[in-house]
């Protein structure tokens, strides 16, 4: 399995750099999502459902939105949603992001995105095409080989 999430998260990686091409803000963003997909993969113990939620989650965690409810978390996001696609429509699971709270330094410092800018759309979009989804719920189940391979 650990083969299908390292070409899953390769794939993430060749998306956020084409569509850093057209979209310049971005770019900080890239490494963080492809990260996230990780820890996505690691903390969603085995749950399809968790998995996507909580790799959705930095779309809102890079609008500045750090918790939420779950009925309302998309009504700021509907002009981009498509009920066709396979991505979590409530967010019963995850309700807040994972990190601590951010400083008040971080907070300025960091190049959150409008949720109604173009930027934002776009990633929107690519985050949840339907392939890519159902390409993420396939990697529930987290293996990592680096412990192993340290041994030897």
């Amino acid at each position: 399995k650990q083969w299908y999430q390292r070409r899953v998260r390769g794939s993430i990686k060749k998306k956020l750099k084409s569509l850093c091409k057209k979209h310049e803000k971005l770019k900080p963003w890239c490494k963080p999502i492809v990260n996230h997909f990780w820890f996505a993969c690691r903390s969603c113990q085995g749950n399809s459902e968790l998995l996507l939620q909580i790799f959705h989650s930095c779309l809102f965690h890079i609008t500045r939105q750090h918790s939420w409810k779950s009925k309302t978390v998309l009504a700021g996001y509907k002009h981009l949603l498509d009920p066709k696609k396979p991505y979590p429509k409530t967010f019963t699971l995850v309700k807040q992001c994972y990190h601590r709270q951010i400083t008040k330094r971080k907070n300025r410092c960091t190049p959150w995105l409008d949720k109604k800018s173009p930027d934002f759309a776009a990633l929107f979009k690519m985050m949840t095409n339907t392939r890519l989804c159902n390409d993420i719920k396939k990697c529930k189940s987290f293996l990592h080989t680096g412990e192993l391979e340290n041994i030897h």
